[in-house]
């Protein structure tokens, strides 16, 4: 006997992998802005400006943030589904 399987819905699956999205880049922020404050610790304002680990850490963190208000936007401006 066949099984008859229920078909996925597709905007309920984005929204779901959306969001799993936001919770991981929230989560790599969270790592990326504790390791920035550390090197603001103990770095001198030199340091920091020549360090390219910094400086790429710090545009990380501003493509994270830019992508986290972009999946914020379109996950509010989708239809509550139940």
């Amino acid at each position: 006997m066949a099984k008859n399987y229920i078909k996925p819905d597709p905007d309920k699956q984005l929204n779901r992998r959306l969001r799993a999205a936001l919770g991981s880049i929230l989560h790599t922020q969270i790592a990326v802005k504790a390791a920035l404050d550390q090197a603001e610790g103990f770095m001198t304002e030199e340091e920091l400006a020549n360090s390219c680990a910094y400086c790429s850490l710090c545009s990380y963190d501003a493509q994270c943030e830019e992508i986290f208000m972009t999946l914020c936007r379109e996950l509010g401006n989708q239809p509550q589904q139940q």
